[in-house]
């Protein structure tokens, strides 16, 4: 009988891997994946490789078992089978020094030595951020707005601004490596067509994107892909991990705390700094630049872990003058558990499409502080002269056939209570009307449609 003693052994939190040798020949590999305190033990998926030449022949396969009992169920199966078709191995030493070295390493790692700790101000080696100030060193960074907000086009820049070394909006990381971009949502090209989008925007070359950005795309969940994520997290140097999104990584219920609790761990045990991605309410978002709802309080969907699990929170509030090429923002630092939040800062995205309806150029730029939204209320209170235009404009097409009708100068000011003369000139001046063709009846441009509708839908 072959004798399996004095395993080299390989440790993940949560992945043991345990090879035995006779001689300096590899003879067999036992893996534990997925360990786990639960229901009184220690519980994984076991399994068995014997080795034949450079083929790994699995006699065991991902057979759920608890380690802490040896005598009943999944363990004895697992040794009677591997004693019916296992090779002559003596797998009863084996397997049990195996889970012996497995409970031992997963219990004594569930926790630090331990350390006294000491007066000691901080220096520059203790900088707490990656990239300030959106994403932290360790731990994970939160980027979360409404559904149509260019959430992964802003976290693309922001992975961009780490692969390359330099930054965004004149902050460089304090490291520079490559990103893995891991894709719960869509394929490859889009994010192809995003990154040449800001490195043609930058008068970057195509070989420049070279070893940047790295994109997997995952279509179950992380718990399923957690290993070989770790594995690319190794072999490529990798410096920061995107997550997009939270809600398709889980897998599960989205209000679910035990679910939301185990993912934030496996963000952990990816081993580097990682940014995700996150998906709240269009109602939020709008409540916030009406001015119903502090900023703070805007959180995302689901499970309230996922807010207190970050290191660092970032509400994009997409403004209600934005438009398919042009898009304002107002980002909230709502959670940073290093320091005080950040003031908010006003940001822009400009795009331009190619004829394909492909991003073709993108720029972001910072405006410093936060942008001004009017409180809008029903009567129209608060609103610039030119909202209040277009906002009588919007509900005097709605009032007639459900359309938006062409008007006069005259027609607008008497319904908006703008002077004439003022109408007259910003009708001229903006984007947001266009004279129909001869005529002296003025039209909303579809830029001056889209900003009614996200302003107030039917609510005029």
């Amino acid at each position: 009988m072959i004798p399996l003693a004095d395993p080299a052994s390989y440790y993940e939190e949560d992945f043991h891997r345990h090879e035995f040798f006779v001689e300096s020949d590899h003879i067999c590999t036992i893996e534990f994946d997925d360990i786990e305190d639960e229901r009184g033990g220690v519980w994984c998926e076991v399994t068995v490789y014997w080795h034949l030449d450079d083929n790994p022949e699995p006699v065991i396969a991902y057979e759920r078992a608890n380690l802490q009992n040896r005598t009943a169920g999944g363990i004895k199966s697992i040794k009677a089978k591997l004693e019916k078709d296992g090779y002559l191995a003596d797998w009863e030493k084996g397997f049990d020094t195996a889970i012996f070295r497995t409970i031992t390493e997963y219990r004594g790692a569930s926790s630090s030595q331990g350390e006294w700790l000491e007066w000691r101000d901080s220096t520059p080696d203790d900088n707490p951020y990656l990239l300030k100030p959106f994403i932290a060193r360790s731990g994970v960074s939160l980027v979360y707005a409404p559904m149509g907000s260019n959430k992964s086009m802003f976290v693309v820049k922001l992975g961009m601004g780490v692969a390359t070394g330099d930054g965004v909006f004149g902050m460089e990381p304090l490291e520079k490596g490559p990103v893995l971009y891991v894709d719960f949502e869509d394929t490859p090209e889009p994010h192809r067509f995003r990154l040449t989008a800001f490195a043609r925007s930058q008068g970057m070359e195509p070989d420049d994107l070279k070893g940047l950005i790295y994109h997997v795309r995952v279509t179950r969940s992380l718990k399923d892909a957690r290993r070989k994520l770790r594995k690319l997290v190794r072999d490529l140097g990798i410096m920061l991990v995107i997550i997009d999104s939270i809600g398709l990584a889980r897998a599960s219920d989205v209000s679910g705390s035990e679910a939301t609790i185990k993912l934030f761990k496996m963000f952990s045990a990816l081993g580097t700094a990682v940014l995700a991605v996150d998906h709240m309410t269009k109602e939020d978002n709008k409540r916030v630049w009406k001015g119903q709802m502090d900023p703070r309080e805007a959180t995302p969907i689901g499970s309230q872990f996922t807010q207190s699990s970050a290191r660092l929170g970032w509400f994009m509030n997409l403004l209600p003058d934005s438009t398919g090429q042009h898009k304002k923002f107002n980002l909230y630092n709502t959670k940073n558990n290093h320091g005080p939040t950040h003031a908010p800062i006003g940001m822009t995205l400009d795009l331009t499409s190619d004829d394909n309806d492909q991003i073709h150029l993108a720029e972001f730029k910072l405006m410093g502080m936060e942008f001004f939204v009017p409180k809008v209320g029903r009567d129209g209170s608060g609103l610039t002269k030119e909202m209040e235009m277009l906002r009588s404009h919007f509900k005097q097409g709605r009032d007639t056939n459900g359309e938006i009708t062409a008007l006069t100068s005259t027609a607008i000011a008497k319904l908006s209570s703008v002077n004439a003369n003022t109408v007259r000139g910003t009708l001229r001046d903006t984007d947001l009307w266009e004279q129909v063709s001869g005529s002296k009846e003025y039209m909303l441009t579809t830029d001056g449609l889209e900003i009614a509708v996200n302003m107030w839908g039917d609510d005029v």
